[in-house]
């Protein structure tokens, strides 16, 4: 039966399902935002995507504040990250979190101050 929270050997079901379901939607998001620079005004591709993009970011936004409280929930369970890798890996993280916290939100003050 599968784990539902963390355990010190393994990640648990629904950190693996956050992890990967965001991963997913970001490179959505991604997809979005290339394609609305890369391709020409009125191509029905372009604003195909672009209409996902704030849908998108909002529900990845609400994600990621699921994804922190569910983190330190598991806090004391989570599995060690050793040696260099495990300490880049970590660093890499710290940064990850903090731009998928700063973007949204810089994005969304930007929109309730009408610009």
């Amino acid at each position: 039966m599968t784990q539902l929270s963390d355990t010190p050997t393994r990640y648990g079901a629904v950190s693996r399902l956050l992890h990967w379901g965001m991963a997913a939607l970001f490179a959505a998001q991604f997809i979005s935002a290339a394609a609305h620079w890369a391709l020409p005004r009125e191509n029905t591709l372009r604003e195909l995507l672009w209409g996902y993009h704030t849908t998108l970011g909002v529900t990845l936004f609400a994600l990621i504040l699921v994804r922190g409280l569910w983190g330190l929930a598991n806090i004391q369970r989570r599995p060690t990250h050793v040696g260099l890798m495990g300490q880049a890996a970590v660093a890499g993280h710290v940064v990850l979190y903090a731009l998928m916290v700063i973007v949204p939100g810089v994005r969304l003050l930007a929109a309730a101050g009408g610009t």
